[in-house]
């Protein structure tokens, strides 16, 4: 049995999207990976297991970065332990931050790794690590994966 891990969380523009891929895939073993506190918990359906890391966007002074910074890589550890626990074969993400651990953990495990981005203007973890994955799939033929003009 294929083992999807779904990397969606914070606003419904991501999840929402992540739920009508995983909507799909009837027969799959689907984990999902979300951050504390958000829509995640409300919206995510209790059928798949939500895996949460403590994370968040590189906004603030030097202090914050850094602080984020960390918690990226420990969610970056978290992230490969779940993937060999769990057997996961390939990583589906819609991006946001939690696109980031997810990639690239995956890409450090040797797994595939979709990528979906549903907006005109892709997000920053998308311009930065959409040339990590397998295959990303865009919403808009006018989006670009490079730096917005």
């Amino acid at each position: 049995m294929a083992r999807l891990l779904i990397a969606a969380s914070g606003t419904g523009g991501h999840i929402f999207p992540a739920l009508a891929v995983a909507e799909t895939l009837p027969h799959w073993d689907i984990h999902w990976l979300g951050t504390r506190e958000r829509l995640d918990e409300r919206l995510v359906p209790k059928r798949y297991p939500l895996h949460r890391v403590a994370l968040g966007g590189l906004q603030g002074g030097w202090r914050e970065r850094l602080l984020r910074l960390i918690q990226l890589l420990v969610a970056v550890r978290t992230v490969l332990r779940l993937l060999h626990r769990q057997r996961i074969t390939v990583v589906f993400t819609t991006g946001g931050y939690i696109a980031a651990p997810a990639i690239l953990a995956a890409r450090l495990a040797g797994l595939p790794v979709l990528l979906h981005e549903s907006n005109v203007v892709a997000g920053r973890v998308t311009r930065l690590l959409g040339g990590c994955c397998n295959g990303v799939a865009l919403g808009w033929s006018s989006t670009r994966l490079g730096r917005p003009p």
